[in-house]
């Protein structure tokens, strides 16, 4: 669940992230799961439907906020117990 304060400009109105929450174990964090500067944590479980055409598109999102411990040790768990399982890989810039 993600928490949204209003901040006020001189010309404008903006909502703006101000906390997120674990869906399932309840811990918050403050923007992100990264630990420290350069430590990359991300955590994206979504449902995107809709349209999608070269010059634009439409449509409607689900996400679920789940901190890192929680996707490794309840979801990924769950899935492998449905008879899925979770593909594991390397990635670089």
């Amino acid at each position: 669940m993600r928490t949204y304060r209003e901040v006020t400009y001189p010309e404008y109105k903006r909502q703006v992230l101000s906390e997120i929450t674990c869906e399932l174990c309840r811990k918050t964090t403050k923007y992100e799961w990264k630990m420290g500067d350069y430590n990359l944590v991300e955590v994206e479980v979504r449902l995107k439907t809709g349209t999608s055409y070269p010059e634009g598109g439409m449509g409607e999102e689900i996400n679920i906020d789940i901190c890192p411990s929680c996707f490794e040790n309840k979801l990924v768990p769950w899935v492998q117990s449905q008879g899925g399982s979770a593909e594991v890989g390397d990635w670089e810039l």
